[in-house]
């Protein structure tokens, strides 16, 4: 969630961890009428970027090249509509929250998609 995207907080502190940890508010982005359309979702978490069973330190001010795979989806983009990557750093449905603010730079010009087309 980022201070250019609207919010609202659906339950006060209802993101319970335990262990100690304070609770979150559950928050959701804020309903808006769009065009625009969500064709599939991918989820990676970098800690985890070689093996689901191993834990590898994220060290900060260093570039990682990672290979995302979007969940398969069969879609017919219409002629002159676009296709467009959005990208976060987290994910409150399915992660935890970091208590520190997490923040990411994508290297543009060594990024790209594969779309295979039929």
């Amino acid at each position: 969630y980022g201070e250019g995207v609207a919010t609202e907080t659906v339950e006060a502190n209802g993101l319970w961890y335990g262990g100690g940890l304070a609770a979150k508010d559950l928050t959701q982005f804020s309903m808006t009428s769009t065009d625009n359309k969500i064709v599939t979702r991918g989820w990676m978490d970098i800690q985890n970027r070689t093996s689901i069973y191993r834990v590898d330190m994220v060290e900060p001010g260093m570039f990682y090249a990672f290979t995302l795979e979007l969940q398969p989806m069969d879609y017919t983009v219409k002629a002159g509509h676009k296709l467009a990557l959005v990208l976060y750093s987290v994910d409150p449905e399915v992660t935890y929250w970091p208590e520190a603010v997490t923040n990411f730079t994508v290297d543009n010009t060594g990024t790209y998609v594969t779309i295979p087309v039929r």
